[in-house]
């Protein structure tokens, strides 16, 4: 069999158009290599202090693998579902080499580009709170023959941007929002149009081995499939190898949120989902203190965002308010109810040691504490990282419900 590369055909004279020649790489020439997954797991260095923290632990990057080096992925949302606080407490942990993966335990440098939000005021407080190395976090500007500063424009400045990844040695680069440094060229709900910019960006991605993290809007649809909320054309969703949703859990009772990971075209598509929420912080500044926010890890969410979101659209119950409680979750209603204190609240430690003692795994009644976050709320106690539980009002009236059919 013949094994040339390829064969090239003149263009017409005076057509203007680009000689092309075919290029033809045999598979056997092509060396296997196993993907290096820049983040795997489930932000466990951020379990700390979590009341959920003792039933999660990090796995494996081979089994858990979320973003993979040399990719592009997607960080989609409505607003105020911290989105963009989740690319900031992304670069924070690659700046400090917490981020486990590939890149645990050394600190890479990473590049911003945020058109909508400021710097000084918001950006970099939120980098503070999330306990980032400032000096290694970049922010990425194009600056025009006159010295002023232009917004990045893909694929107008793909090359400058290819080599300021380069030339500082880059892991990851934010790009919030990432549609908003779409070339103003190009209609953005148009796919063919749209991988103009991205399909040049997945190759720099490649040759660089960085990870491109872009954050995005959600359209007003209200469909369940994460992927297809993005705004703009399906480019948005089908060239990224990775895509995180991000939304509220309408029954938590803490402000809760969850992400989901809806697209792992290189891993595991059963990951769990992350709950978190959005908790205020205070950082000093030469001027005085700056009010911001960071987005704090609470554990695994006992159901995806998918699954809220098919809720909310046919007004069924929750997987949180199954009628049929298990024997772990009558526990924790029995016990709450009889040991409350003045408050109805109980210290989380003395459920779960009576809980062992009755033989329940400490990891089984987090879990059903969890999926009836209706009937059982919790507080954060002082500084010294406890919790409390206690009965919500609906709780208290599954209680007496309970107590009079008995």
């Amino acid at each position: 069999m013949g094994r040339g590369t390829g064969a090239q055909l003149p263009a017409r004279p005076g057509s203007g158009i680009a000689v092309k020649r075919v290029h033809i790489t045999w598979a056997d020439s092509i060396a296997p290599e196993p993907v290096t997954w820049a983040w795997s797991g489930s932000l466990e260095p951020l379990y700390e202090g979590s009341e959920d923290s003792d039933g999660i632990g990090p796995e494996s990057s081979e089994s858990s693998g979320r973003i993979a080096a040399g990719t592009i992925a997607i960080a989609a949302g409505p607003e105020g579902v911290g989105k963009s606080s989740f690319g900031i407490t992304i670069a924070a942990l690659v700046s400090t080499g917490r981020l486990h993966g590939a890149w645990f335990g050394t600190p890479r440098t990473v590049l911003y580009a945020a058109v909508e939000d400021s710097w000084a005021h918001t950006l970099v407080p939120r980098l503070m709170a999330a306990g980032a190395d400032l000096a290694r976090i970049g922010r990425f500007e194009v600056v025009s023959d006159e010295d002023l500063a232009a917004t990045l424009s893909l694929p107008h400045d793909n090359d400058l941007f290819e080599a300021a990844i380069s030339d500082h040695d880059v892991a990851l680069v934010v790009l919030d929002p990432l549609m908003s440094l779409v070339s103003d060229r190009i209609d953005t709900h148009r796919e063919r149009e749209v991988r103009e910019a991205l399909d040049p960006l997945a190759k720099i991605a490649d040759r660089t081995k960085a990870v491109i993290l872009g954050i995005a809007h959600w359209n007003k649809g209200s469909g369940s499939d994460i992927s297809a909320r993005i705004t703009g054309s399906g480019a948005f969703k089908n060239v990224p190898r990775a895509i995180f949703g991000f939304g509220r859990d309408p029954e938590s009772l803490d402000g809760g949120c969850v992400m989901t990971q809806s697209k792992n075209s290189l891993g595991r598509s059963d990951l769990p989902s992350i709950r978190y929420r959005i908790e205020s912080a205070t950082v000093g500044t030469p001027h005085g203190d700056a009010h911001t926010g960071r987005l704090v890890v609470l554990g695994v969410s006992d159901r995806s965002l998918a699954e809220i979101l098919a809720t909310a659209n046919s007004g069924e119950k929750g997987k949180g308010r199954a009628e049929k409680l298990t024997p772990a979750q009558e526990f924790i209603l029995t016990y709450v109810q009889a040991y409350g204190d003045a408050h109805g609240e109980v210290a989380s430690r003395d459920l779960l040691t009576q809980g062992a003692i009755e033989g329940f795994k400490e990891n089984d009644l987090s879990k059903a504490r969890n999926a009836m976050r209706n009937l059982v709320g919790t507080r954060k106690t002082g500084t010294d990282g406890g919790w409390n539980w206690f009965l919500t009002d609906e709780g208290v009236n599954a209680q007496s419900g309970n107590a009079a059919a008995a």
